[in-house]
């Protein structure tokens, strides 16, 4: 069956085995789109990644993996509400495909009250909007692809 497009095509109407042979190429370009983000202060404590979905699955990564080895908190927030600790020593990097998510839009306006650091990585919408408007330093990612195939622009700019 590999061998005959059609069928792939017949079972894979979304074209997801396409999107996933690019995924390498997607990893490097996320990698790359990640030196638009500056450096953060070393005053950082903590770092909270607010998402949903397949928005949050690349701070689930990084939590699962670099848990031996990082010093700092590492939070995933999957919801509307940050956590009570975060403050000015906090990182909060809200992470939505759409830009659009309500919940970690809250989350990203109560780090704002706070005075939290804050980036974000997402294809547009409020949340681009947003950190434009503050200043807060902002990984535009390509539009059109489904949330969870989109994990290579996701992942990098937050590792």
């Amino acid at each position: 069956m590999l061998d005959h497009p059609d069928q792939i095509a017949r079972f894979d109407p979304q074209g997801l085995g396409r999107l996933l042979e690019q995924f390498p190429a997607q990893c490097r370009e996320g990698f790359a789109l990640a030196a638009r983000l500056a450096s953060f202060p070393r005053s950082i404590r903590a770092v909270v990644v607010a998402g949903m979905g397949g928005s949050a699955i690349s701070g689930d990564l990084i939590s699962s993996v670099l848990a031996q080895s990082v010093t700092l908190p590492f939070h995933v927030v999957r919801g509307y509400d940050c956590p009570a600790w975060v403050g000015a020593e906090s990182l909060v990097v809200a992470v939505s495909y759409s830009g659009q998510t309500e919940e970690t839009l809250s989350v990203f306006q109560q780090a704002v009250e706070r005075n939290a650091t804050l980036a974000a990585i997402t294809s547009g919408g409020t949340l681009a909007q947003e950190a434009e408007h503050r200043g807060i330093p902002l990984v535009t990612i390509p539009k059109g692809l489904p949330p969870r195939s989109a994990l290579g622009y996701l992942l990098f700019p937050l590792l």
